[in-house]
């Protein structure tokens, strides 16, 4: 194959990394019409040469979207190179002169001239990144010696290290206060709302009931029938799951809320609660519920209504909630007091992280020469390209952690194969392999819906690098409770376990295994989950699936 030619003297002459043969081979090509080169080894691969079409510019280009200190550091570094031309967008630089790509000695030559000028500006740059290392160590030291030099200070909720959760669970408890039968605290929260939300909230408090984690809602309360206020609670940048806001304003409706003549729930709403006001919410997660609660456009978002911590929640806290508090709720008090120190450290707005951040940022600008008597946009500049270096530095780290994280892919890839080899008529899907990340690792035959499928669950980094136990369990999700989930249980007697995710549980299986998995070499891993998948229970499980589907067919066949 000219491919492999071509790749044999690359090498040999540029000591380049190998061509990307998933492209090349992608594209059925026995020529060298397509290939890319990744740009470096500790680079994400989409940042690469590449000669993308017959005839055409060998460029360099930055798929990634990422490493934008890189692309600058290029482009500045040619832009006085008469045989170079500036690109626009993934484009970074490219020759002005076009590639014979029949022509194998015409390929190799534009590329090693491409190569020969980029090259050593990459390697210019890595030595950078390197110094910002240097930085990154240098400014650990010096943080924690001028942090050493603050006064102690002690937060119960520091220590506590609550998740969202636990923020939940205080906003609700604070909003339960109640004297001379007012919910006082409740009242004020609601003329918090009505300055942050665009429609007339009319909400007399009478006696609410106000809970965590019903039906997974972070916070609700609700006086059935009169009003709903539905609380989301993403301090934390929690991802929005798909439909989330949707099901908890259909569970909301189902409670006894109608929809008006406009096809509104009259004075149900959604809080949307982040950290800074600057995570919006995602379409997927909130869309069918849209029209619901009178939503138009960004500008106009009806009983949809945007809170955040650090503009909302605290001001309130401190100028509204604390102040109003009698001497003798000294428990109530010292706790907003502890609550309101967390949020101020958590955003960065404790007096002592002021100070340290204030000694902190005089050794940056030391460190990223940049003097007091630049101009504004020298020092806007100079850091902007600081923060391109360390944004460029985290991709390299996460390029060499996923190199790491290989394992991953390979238990999904040797799960594909020994269930198309078991079942061979199921064409078996495992999930995206980035989805262990959520706490999850999801197969399913081709002949189940999305919502039945084996899952090793909980699954996470951690168990996969240090523990030796993992579970397998058949879910049976969503609407499939309802068609699936009765045949196996009634027809097939399998017992089922329901959880608060809105998941049925027919099978269960407690998997040991003779070391972590990642430690495993690649043949004890395929022994391992080849054990796993042929034993007697996992292959009866299945089979009981597909009988399953069979009798919802012929059920369907029937009835027609």
């Amino acid at each position: 194959m000219k491919i492999d030619e071509l790749e044999k003297q690359l090498q040999e002459d540029t000591k380049c990394c190998p061509i990307n043969r998933g492209w090349y081979q992608e594209l059925g090509n026995d020529s060298v019409h397509h290939f890319q080169i990744p740009i470096d080894s500790i680079f994400p691969p989409k940042f690469h040469y590449e000669l993308p079409s017959p005839e055409a510019k060998m460029v360099v280009h930055n798929e990634s979207g990422l490493l934008e200190g890189l692309s600058n550091y290029i482009r500045e570094k040619t832009k006085n190179i008469p045989e170079i031309e500036m690109g626009t967008g993934v484009d970074v630089v490219h020759l002005k002169e076009y590639t014979k790509s029949g022509d194998i000695q015409d390929v190799k030559k534009k590329f090693s001239f491409l190569f020969e000028i980029i090259n050593p500006f990459v390697q210019e740059y890595k030595e950078q990144l390197s110094s910002i290392t240097d930085i990154i160590n240098s400014f650990a030291e010096v943080y924690q010696r001028e942090k050493n030099k603050l006064p102690f200070s002690f937060n119960v909720i520091d220590e506590l290290h609550i998740n969202e959760n636990g923020h939940s669970r205080v906003l609700a408890k604070l909003l339960q206060y109640k004297v001379n039968d007012k919910y006082t605290i409740l009242e004020s929260f609601i003329n918090l709302l009505q300055s942050k939300c665009q429609c007339e909230i009319n909400i007399k408090v009478d006696s609410p009931d106000i809970s965590n984690e019903r039906n997974r809602i972070d916070a609700l309360i609700v006086e059935k029938g009169k009003y709903a206020i539905i609380i989301e609670n993403k301090i934390y940048w929690a991802v929005d799951q798909d439909s989330q806001i949707d099901r908890y304003v259909d569970f909301v409706k189902n409670s006894g809320f109608i929809l008006d003549e406009s096809g509104i729930l009259k004075n149900v709403f959604v809080v949307y609660l982040t950290q800074d006001g600057t995570k919006e919410v995602s379409n997927t997660s909130f869309n069918e519920a849209r029209k619901k609660l009178g939503w138009k456009n960004d500008e106009e978002q009806g009983q949809f209504i945007p809170v955040n911590y650090k503009n909302d929640i605290l001001p309130w806290l401190k100028n509204d909630v604390l102040p109003n508090c009698t001497l003798k709720e000294d428990l109530l008090s010292s706790g907003i007091k502890q609550y309101i120190d967390f949020l101020e450290g958590l955003l960065g707005l404790r007096n002592n992280q002021i100070i340290l951040m204030n000694n902190m940022k005089d050794f940056l600008l030391e460190k990223c020469s940049i003097n007091e008597n630049d101009s504004i946009a020298e020092k806007i500049f100079a850091t902007e390209r600081m923060i391109q270096k360390t944004n460029d530095l985290q991709s390299v780290l996460s390029t060499y952690k996923n190199q790491l994280m290989s394992f991953v892919n390979t238990f999904c890839q040797i799960t594909d194969e020994i269930l198309k080899n078991i079942f061979p008529h199921g064409d078996w899907r495992t999930s995206d392999s980035t989805a262990w990340e959520n706490g999850f690792i999801q197969i399913r035959s081709g002949k189940w819906d999305s919502l039945v499928h084996l899952e090793w669950y909980p699954i996470s980094q951690k168990q996969l690098l240090e523990d030796t136990e993992y579970t397998l369990v058949l879910h049976v999700e969503g609407n499939c409770r309802y068609t699936i989930g009765p045949i196996l249980q009634n027809k097939l007697q399998i017992n089922k376990k329901s959880s608060e995710r809105d998941i049925n549980t027919y099978f269960t299986k407690a998997i040991r295994a003779p070391k972590p998995f990642a430690l495993m070499t690649d043949d004890e891993k395929y022994v391992f989950l080849k054990d796993v998948y042929s034993d007697k229970d996992v292959i009866d499980i299945v089979n009981k699936v597909n009988n399953s589907y069979d009798i919802l067919r012929d059920n369907d066949i029937n009835n027609v």
